[in-house]
């Protein structure tokens, strides 16, 4: 009966808007309770409750097990050449924009066309986006399915708001999530 109590506490706690407190329904789930919140707090707060939990676990991590190769980089014992800033443009801008309109908006508005559950589609494709992702060591796909749920739970919840809220937000959560993972150490190892 305590931990029951405990869990609503947190529940309440999350969902706080503006001092008033997003319904809580016995058959909503967390999943439902965060699209209903991004579709209405401000667009800035969504973006950056969007971007923490995309952040949070690639941050941590990679500041956690990849401190050497801080020191090797950040210390100027590494010189980009052209082909590495070409890589790098191409990772943060040019992915964030070609996944978002070629996987993300075809993917989601057939799912809204064909009525599929917001659930189903968010998962599904936060494993599709997951599994495109293959060229990462272990540590690093546990950290992308979450990632791109979260990226998933912003289009769908920016939705609501319009198409192109949806579509400029994803694109610009993921380009920015791309950018500080790409300054994290650990993504220097592709280099030199």
């Amino acid at each position: 009966m305590g931990m029951m109590l405990a869990n609503n506490k947190i529940l309440k706690v999350l969902f706080l808007q503006d001092g008033d407190l997003l319904e809580h329904k016995a058959d909503g789930s967390l999943f439902s309770q965060l699209i209903k919140r991004w579709s209405v707090i401000s667009e800035r707060k969504a973006l950056l409750e969007a971007y923490f939990l995309c952040s949070f676990l690639p941050v941590s991590i990679g500041l956690l097990f990849c401190y050497d190769t801080f020191a090797y980089v950040w210390v100027g014992q590494y010189q980009l050449t052209k082909a590495d800033i070409e890589y790098i443009a191409s990772v943060i801008i040019f992915a964030p924009v070609l996944e978002t309109l070629l996987l993300f908006v075809p993917f989601f508005e057939l799912s809204r066309k064909y009525r599929v559950k917001e659930g189903i589609a968010v998962l599904s494709l936060s494993v599709l986006f997951e599994l495109l992702h293959y060229d990462r060591s272990w540590v690093e796909h546990a950290y992308i399915y979450p990632t791109g749920f979260f990226f998933c739970m912003l289009y769908v919840s920016s939705r609501k708001r319009s198409f192109l809220h949806a579509a400029v937000f994803t694109i610009f959560i993921h380009l920015a999530y791309n950018l500080t993972v790409f300054l994290l150490p650990a993504d220097w190892r592709y280099f030199g």
